[in-house]
């Protein structure tokens, strides 16, 4: 007797992140930290860095993405 072969299930996207954000409901995470990250830093929050290059307007909620973008943008290296 032949074994029916059925078709692999894709795996759900909200099973692979169970943490849901309460405020925004828009984003989800697969690690508890990263849910935290994102209310501390991200969620209904105004960016908190600022470029200070004259004439550039970048801001970021992360400092480390300020940085990165001196870095990139401004050849300016940080040690």
């Amino acid at each position: 007797m032949r074994q029916k072969i059925l078709p692999k299930k894709e795996p759900d996207r909200n099973e692979e992140l169970p943490y849901k954000c309460h405020q925004c409901f828009e984003r989800r995470y697969k690690l508890k930290g990263s849910l935290m990250r994102h209310l501390k830093f991200e969620c209904q929050k105004q960016a908190q860095f600022f470029c200070n290059y004259q004439g550039c307007k970048f801001s970021s909620k992360h400092k480390t993405s300020l940085k990165a973008h001196m870095i990139h943008i401004h050849n300016i290296v940080y040690n």
